[in-house]
C-alpha cells in the first residue's frame, strides 16, 4: 500500500513538471520583467504569455499590464495597456 501511494505520489509530481515544461513559461523571467522599468522586458513577457493555455494566464497577464501602465512616464498613456 505505501508503495502505491509513493508511486502516485511520484507519478504526480512528474506529470505536474512536465505540464510546466509545455507551457514554455518561465517564472524566473517574469518575475525578474516585474522587477524591472523596462516596457522592452514587459512587452516581451506579455507576447509569451499572450500564447500560453495554463490556467493563470489572465492573472499573469493582468499583473504585467498593471505594471506597464506604471511604467509609462506619461499620464495619458497610462490608460493604454488596458
Amino acid at each position: 500500500m505505501k508503495i502505491f501511494f509513493n508511486l502516485l505520489f511520484f507519478l504526480s509530481v512528474l506529470t505536474v513538471q512536465g505540464n510546466s515544461q509545455k507551457a514554455g513559461f518561465d517564472k524566473a523571467a517574469f518575475y525578474s520583467a516585474m522587477a524591472a522599468n523596462s516596457l522592452e522586458a514587459i512587452n516581451t513577457q506579455l507576447q509569451i504569455i499572450k500564447s500560453l493555455s495554463i490556467i493563470e494566464r489572465e492573472a499573469y497577464e493582468g499583473a504585467l499590464l498593471m505594471k506597464k501602465s506604471r511604467a509609462c512616464n506619461q499620464s495619458e498613456r497610462k490608460a493604454e495597456p488596458f
